[in-house]
């Protein structure tokens, strides 16, 4: 599913079109999709659209927002006279040509354009929240944002308050880490030389410190190229990310590694891990 630097990238293109407009009507095609009252919405002003994690969040005018989670195969489209713009995953079947078989909701918005919800696997969601109960939420389910609270010393003491976890799963973690993933937490860890399989509590204070600039380092590349697209993800403007063609060990295996090592692949936690066995230690 789309980490934080897809997520990033897709609000960004979605800033430029949406926000001032009203959402005048709309067409629910799947209601397992939706959870709350679309019709709270109905008629309100676009004031904002922020990233929280994984999530993007469309503030009203009246203090509701459209909490959405794109998860593994969901994807926004904007469309009116001039322009069409898509982010989020898809295949060939959801490539830009909407409503089709996999649109799930229709945002029907003033000026003439609107807003399409697609989803192939069906596991992605819209919320329909209060202000109070978004911000709940994001409090109780997710941890600091890496580039605004997330400090070396908050690193340090999660570190070591969980210093019996596998040190991949604890950056994977939202409720520890809002918005890294799987392909951001095998770059981190490379950058910082260490190997995913150890446990947290075996990090020394340098190589904490050293990870904790390989996150940043990580999720600043994958924002520059706008995400990466391993499989099916898109841009806001339909267009493939380009971060794939900077991993160093994501999708690797069996590569050179720039130390001349070769890439190599286990399964932590259900996931593909790759790193490098003579650099990463």
């Amino acid at each position: 599913m789309p980490e934080l630097p897809e997520v990033e990238t897709i609000k960004e293109g979605l800033k430029k079109v949406l926000l001032g407009k009203k959402i005048i009507s709309f067409e629910i095609l799947d209601t397992k999709r939706i959870k709350g009252n679309l019709n709270k919405i109905k008629n309100k002003k676009i004031l904002g659209i922020k990233r929280r994690a994984k999530l993007l969040i469309i503030e009203f005018e009246n203090k509701i927002n459209l909490v959405i989670h794109l998860k593994m195969t969901g994807q926004l489209i904007y469309k009116d006279k001039k322009t069409k713009i898509a982010g989020g995953h898809q295949s060939e079947e959801l490539f830009l040509e909407v409503p089709n078989k996999f649109t799930r909701v229709i945002f029907n918005l003033s000026p003439q354009s609107q807003l399409f919800y697609n989803d192939l696997i069906r596991y992605g969601e819209i919320r329909v929240l209060t202000k109070e109960e978004t911000e709940k939420i994001l409090k109780n389910e997710f941890g600091p944002e890496p580039f605004e609270d997330f400090s070396l010393d908050y690193f340090k003491n999660l570190v070591k308050k969980y210093k019996n976890s596998n040190i991949k799963k604890l950056l994977m973690d939202q409720k520890k880490i809002a918005g890294v993933g799987n392909i951001y937490s095998n770059e981190a860890l490379f950058y910082a030389h260490i190997n995913p399989k150890r446990k947290a509590g075996s990090l020394s204070e340098e190589e904490i410190k050293n990870l904790f600039k390989g996150i940043l380092k990580a999720l600043k590349i994958g924002i520059k190229y706008e995400g990466a697209s391993i499989r099916n993800y898109v841009n806001h403007k339909g267009e493939k990310g380009k971060m794939q063609n900077f991993f160093k060990v994501y999708e690797r295996e069996g590569k050179k590694c720039s130390c001349g090592g070769i890439i190599k692949k286990i399964q932590l936690g259900g996931r593909g891990t790759y790193f490098c066995p003579k650099c990463q230690k």
